[in-house]
């Protein structure tokens, strides 16, 4: 219920900062994992997180955890746009929840960015993934195929 406009910035807080879970690393490597597996980054996320501290029940019940009571908004709200789309406030609603979404998104990624430990080779590479996927219009999976090779090659020559 917590992560209405995505789940992204609630889903962190709570995970890394709250319960804690997992540290920032871990977090941001098991939704780097999540983001490259199909289906939706939390989800796979979730599953992750359920299966490290409960096994396949504990998957199962974070699937059903993150999925069944937002899945039933989805719909309720589904039918409220679809009777209320006509009414121009109602736009106006939806173009701010989004740009609210935008920065909530943006606002976690620079949270992570500040705590994680990166060197140049890292930040190069998040500004090289930044400009592959807004300006060239990659795909994330083809970004990331790109990236990691490139990423763990100059890094172990940075490292030596």
């Amino acid at each position: 219920m917590l992560g209405f406009g995505g789940v992204a910035a609630v889903g962190r807080y709570i995970i890394v900062e709250e319960k804690k879970w997992l540290s920032d690393k871990e977090f941001a490597t098991y939704l780097g994992i999540g983001q490259i597996l199909p289906g939706a980054n939390y989800i796979n996320l979730s599953i992750i997180v359920g299966n490290k501290h409960q096994g396949k029940i504990g998957s199962l019940i974070s699937v059903i955890g993150i999925f069944l009571i937002p899945a039933i908004i989805v719909i309720i709200f589904a039918e409220l746009y679809n009777k209320f789309s006509v009414v121009p406030e109602v736009h106006t609603l939806m173009v701010g929840a989004g740009i609210t979404t935008i920065g909530m998104i943006i606002g976690n990624g620079i949270r992570m960015l500040i705590k994680l430990n990166y060197n140049i080779i890292n930040y190069f590479v998040i500004i090289l993934a930044i400009f592959l996927i807004s300006i060239f219009h990659f795909r994330i999976g083809s970004t990331l195929l790109c990236l990691i090779p490139f990423s763990i090659i100059a890094n172990k020559i940075l490292n030596k």
